[in-house]
């Protein structure tokens, strides 16, 4: 029983996306699915109006989660850099007032 639950749990996709993502061609939520390529298992995102209904409801738009994965890493890192320069600066400027105010406490 384990080696079909541990296969079964093997087939679900992420959903480490899941409501966040929304087709810009048609507004419906894009949804994980497991694609298999070159025996290598894969999550993508597809739209779901071009999931359920086909050509006629939308065009064909998905994206991997690999690509998904990096450009969050890509906006994270950003948003750190930006925090670490802001706080210099913040650092910067009550070390200047520091100076210019001596009689006054941080």
């Amino acid at each position: 029983m384990s080696g079909t639950r541990d296969g079964a749990a093997a087939n679900k996709p992420s959903h480490r996306y899941a409501g966040l993502l929304q087709c810009a061609a048609c507004g419906a939520p894009f949804v994980p699915m497991i694609r298999w390529w070159n025996g290598s298992r894969r999550v993508e995102y597809v739209c779901k109006s071009y999931h359920r209904l086909g050509k006629a409801a939308c065009s064909s738009h998905r994206i991997h989660e690999e690509t998904l994965n990096a450009q969050a890493e890509a906006h994270a890192k950003g948003l750190w850099e930006t925090m670490q320069s802001d706080m210099d600066r913040v650092n910067k400027l009550l070390k200047q007032s520091s100076l210019q105010a001596p009689g006054i406490q941080k």
